[in-house]
């Protein structure tokens, strides 16, 4: 969705389609007061002037609702951990930064994907395979760090620590307050099916995965 466009129906969802829909309500009590509460003592003319007005605004909204609706499909993928305020009926309510820092440190990998607003990007870190120990735990070697985890998947050719990170696809978008860029969030280690018999020697010392990589966000 162009910016531009983007801009106009998020203006359009809060204020004016907030007047719209308390015209409407107004028109529909005051169509149900015309026809059945002042019974004998409304005029031809109000009735149908009131009606009028309540159909009339029944097809204002109702188109209003059909410009917007590219808009609210996608509403739902602009919380916190993307964007730095959400608009509100009459103006914007700006996210804090516990409610910032906990989504955009939270582990949202299927919902990312989902994201129109942002594209995927692979990263792959070489890892070493250094073996499995005896008490379950996988040993890696990454660079001079020795890290372990105990969720492997046998497949593939090359030992390998694959995560994803999400760009913005239009830099335009940062002036609404969508941030550049988000994750990455770790995906899985993949190991090679030959390798999966290595022993590690119980003398290799080094810390957890999660640890080891702080930059990365894991489920």
């Amino acid at each position: 969705m162009e910016k531009e466009l983007f801009m106009k129906m998020e203006v359009l969802s809060m204020l004016p389609l907030t007047v719209m829909s308390l015209l409407f309500g107004v028109f529909v009590f005051l169509s149900f007061f015309v026809l059945f509460g002042i019974k004998g003592r409304g005029s031809k003319a109000l009735r149908i002037t009131t009606v009028s007005l309540t159909f009339f605004s029944l097809i204002l909204l109702f188109t209003l609702f059909l410009y917007i609706k590219p808009y609210r499909q996608v509403q739902k993928y602009m919380g916190p951990g993307v964007r730095d305020y959400a608009p509100g009926s009459l103006t914007y309510h700006y996210y804090s930064n516990g409610e910032k820092r906990g989504y955009r440190n939270g582990y949202f990998l299927d919902d990312m994907e989902k994201n129109p607003f942002y594209s995927k990007e692979e990263i792959i870190l070489p890892v070493e395979y250094l073996g499995k120990k005896d008490n379950g735990e996988y040993w890696f070697c990454y660079g001079d760090m020795n890290f372990f985890s105990d969720q492997v998947e046998f497949s593939g050719d090359d030992a390998e620590l694959l995560s994803y990170e999400f760009h913005l696809i239009d830099p335009g978008y940062k002036d609404l307050g969508f941030i550049e860029k988000t994750g990455p969030y770790f995906r899985k280690i993949t190991v090679p099916e030959a390798q999966k018999n290595h022993i590690a020697s119980e003398e290799i010392k080094g810390k957890y995965l999660r640890r080891s990589f702080s930059h990365i966000i894991f489920p």
